[in-house]
C-alpha cells in the first residue's frame, strides 16, 4: 500500500472534524446573535417610555385608558412600569433619610394595591364615547403636593393630569359628564411613575388628610341640595347650560372652598351661591373623617 493511499482515511477524518468545527462556530454565532436580539427586545420593553412634558404624560396615560376594542386594559406591563424602581434610595434622596423613610415604608404598604387603584381610576371611561385628558392645569391648588415639593432635597417635579369623559360624538361639544383627577406621578429613569397621595399623607408636616373622589373615595353624596336662582340677565339672553365647580368638602360635610372648572360666565354667581349652602354626607377614610375634593355640576334650563 501507497503512503498516499494509507493517508486518505487520516485526511477524511481531519475533514469531518474541520467541518464539524465550523458547523459548531456557525451554531453558536447564531445562538448568540439570537440571544442579543432577544436582549434588545427586553431593553427596549424595560425602557421604553414618554419624555418629560405634558404631551409626554398625556400620551402615556392614553396608553392606559380602556377601551371596548382592547378589552382588559391597562395591561399588567403597564401597571408594571408605574412602580418607581429603586423606590428606597429614590425616597432617601429625594426627601432625605428620616422622611425618606417614613415615604418609603408607607410605599411599600400601598404599592401592592396600586395597580387596582389604577384600574378603578382609569376604568371609569368604559361606559362614554369620548374622552379626552387634560395635563396643563396646575397642581399648585392641592396642598398636599404643596406640603411635598417644600419637603424635597432637590427640585423634582409632580405631575397631575384629568381624565374628562362625556357622550357627545360632535367634537364641538363640551366635554363636562365626568372627571377624575390622577396625581400624582414623577419621572424616574425615563418614564412616568404613580406616586399616590395616601404615600404623601405619610410626610411629617402632611396637612389634614384631603383626598379626591374616585378609586377608594365614594363621589360624597348631597343630603341637602339648595337649587340656584335662575339668573336675570341670563334668562333674557336665553343663556343655559352646565357649571362645573370644584368643591372642597369639610370634614363635617359642608362645602370649604369652592373654585370654577368651567360655565358661562353669567350662570357662575348663582350656581356658587346655591352649593355654598349645600350639605354633603360626610366621608371617612378608615372610619376617620376627611376632606374630600370633589367636582360638582349645576345644571341651568330654561322653561
Amino acid at each position: 500500500m501507497s503512503d498516499v493511499t494509507a493517508q486518505r482515511p487520516f485526511f477524511r477524518h481531519r475533514r469531518a472534524a474541520v467541518l464539524c468545527v465550523v458547523l459548531y462556530c456557525l451554531v453558536a454565532a447564531n445562538s448568540r446573535a439570537q440571544q442579543s436580539d432577544n436582549n434588545a427586545v427586553a431593553t427596549t420593553s424595560e425602557t421604553v417610555g414618554y419624555p418629560e412634558t405634558p404631551d409626554g404624560l398625556k400620551h402615556f396615560i392614553e396608553e392606559g385608558l380602556p377601551s371596548s376594542e382592547r378589552a382588559g386594559t391597562p395591561s399588567d406591563d403597564y401597571l408594571a412600569r408605574l412602580e418607581i424602581p429603586s423606590h428606597a434610595s429614590w425616597f432617601s434622596q429625594v426627601f432625605g433619610p428620616a422622611e425618606g423613610a417614613r415615604l418609603e415604608a408607607k410605599y411599600q404598604e400601598l404599592v401592592p394595591r396600586m395597580p387596582d387603584e389604577m384600574r378603578r381610576y382609569l376604568q371609569f371611561v368604559l361606559p362614554f364615547q369620548r374622552v379626552e385628558v387634560d395635563t396643563t392645569e396646575p397642581m399648585q391648588f392641592d396642598p398636599l403636593i404643596t406640603a411635598a415639593s417644600a419637603a424635597m432635597k432637590g427640585p423634582v417635579e409632580i405631575y397631575g393630569a384629568k381624565v374628562i369623559a362625556s357622550h357627545p360624538k360632535d367634537p364641538a361639544a363640551p366635554l363636562r359628564a365626568k372627571a377624575e383627577w390622577l396625581s400624582g406621578f414623577v419621572y424616574v429613569n425615563g418614564g412616568y411613575r404613580y406616586l399616590s397621595r395616601g404615600v404623601l399623607a405619610a410626610l411629617s408636616s402632611a396637612p389634614d388628610l384631603h383626598l379626591h373622589s374616585g378609586g377608594n373615595i365614594n363621589q360624597p353624596a348631597v343630603v341637602h341640595r339648595v337649587e340656584p336662582v335662575y339668573p336675570v340677565a341670563a334668562e333674557r339672553a336665553h343663556v343655559q347650560g352646565t357649571v362645573t365647580l370644584r368643591v372642597v368638602i369639610a370634614k363635617d360635610g359642608s362645602p370649604r372652598l369652592i373654585s370654577l372648572v368651567s360655565g358661562d360666565s353669567l350662570l357662575v354667581d348663582a350656581a356658587v351661591d346655591a352649593v355654598q349652602q349645600w350639605k354633603y354626607q360626610q366621608s371617612r377614610l378608615n372610619n376617620i373623617p376627611i376632606e374630600v375634593e370633589s367636582i360638582t355640576t349645576v345644571n341651568f334650563s330654561l322653561k
